[in-house]
């Protein structure tokens, strides 16, 4: 009789993991060798600042942002949160280089919205946010995607992934009314959708500019140039930012959003997967700002 019994469990196990193969998860993303650097760079920030707890606080909400299960806007709004702290140490006259401290936090802010985030299935692409950011320094930022996904990212706009009401700190508030991007809302809903107009093709640049990205574009789609304007600030399409390694993060943003999107919606054939254009964005940050001649 027991024989009977363990042979019928047996077989009923056999059958079950037969009928319900396990999906391989895109795991992991929260610990790449992209990301951990960053939690330290945060860190690092408010040294010898009162600012140490909060951003350390932070850093958790960054690793746990990157989880599958979490918000589609988590990633953005954490992003967000360190670019008001970042903002706050400037504003702090007690911090001696705090002006030094808010560039370096805002760098990392945006370099952090740009890690992948776990799926709970290999080639599936993670959710975009719905919401605008906060601070317009992370405008057009999106997190990079699985090399081997095939389909384009959703942009579900229900209320668990538009996250509103996160804020670990108690600084909602705070961040709302220093948004300088119109406060974080979510875009209307047009009744007719407008079809995406296909980018213009940029004019190559005469000779080299030591970027390769630049030099030898991805399908021929370029970056935007950066123009330095009369006042000092540098302008890249209509964003204009105050030191050239925040314009020169936006050109190399922008390119690759362009190439995604070629491959996402135009179904561009001399571009492989959205992982090359991931690693053109790579090669791009190494390489030196391209200036509008």
């Amino acid at each position: 009789m027991k024989i009977s019994v363990i042979f019928i469990v047996v077989v009923g196990l056999v059958l079950f993991s037969s009928a319900t193969p396990l999906e391989k998860r895109r795991f992991g993303q929260e610990h790449s060798k992209f990301v951990e650097p960053l939690y330290q760079k945060m860190r690092d920030s408010a040294v010898n600042t009162n600012y140490g707890a909060r951003i350390g606080n932070l850093s958790g909400e960054a690793v746990n942002a990157l989880l599958a299960a979490k918000p589609a806007c988590r990633q953005q709004l954490v992003a967000d949160h360190l670019i008001f702290f970042a903002k706050t140490m400037g504003a702090d006259k007690s911090i001696p280089d705090g002006k030094k401290k808010e560039k370096f936090l805002i760098e990392v802010a945006k370099k952090y919205r740009t890690a992948e985030r776990n799926t709970n299935e290999v080639g599936k692409p993670s959710f975009l946010c719905a919401r605008k950011p906060f601070f317009k320094e992370l405008n057009g930022i999106v997190q990079k995607q699985d090399p081997d996904a095939k389909t384009k990212p959703k942009t579900p706009t229900d209320a668990f992934n538009l996250d509103e009401h996160y804020d670990p700190l108690g600084v909602l508030d705070k961040i709302k009314a220093a948004s300088n991007n119109k406060g974080g809302k979510p875009p209307k809903k047009s009744k007719k959708p407008k079809k995406p107009k296909k980018p213009k093709k940029p004019k190559k640049p005469k000779g080299k500019t030591g970027n390769k990205a630049a030099d030898h574009p991805l399908a021929g789609i370029q970056m935007p140039f950066i123009k330095k304007l009369d006042n000092g600030t540098f302008q890249v399409k209509k964003f204009t930012f105050n030191d050239v390694g925040a314009a020169h993060n936006r050109q190399c943003a922008i390119q690759h959003n362009a190439c995604a999107d070629s491959f996402n919606k135009d179904k561009n054939p001399k571009i492989p997967n959205v992982g090359a254009c991931d690693k053109q964005q790579d090669v791009c940050f190494q390489g030196p700002p391209v200036f509008a001649k």
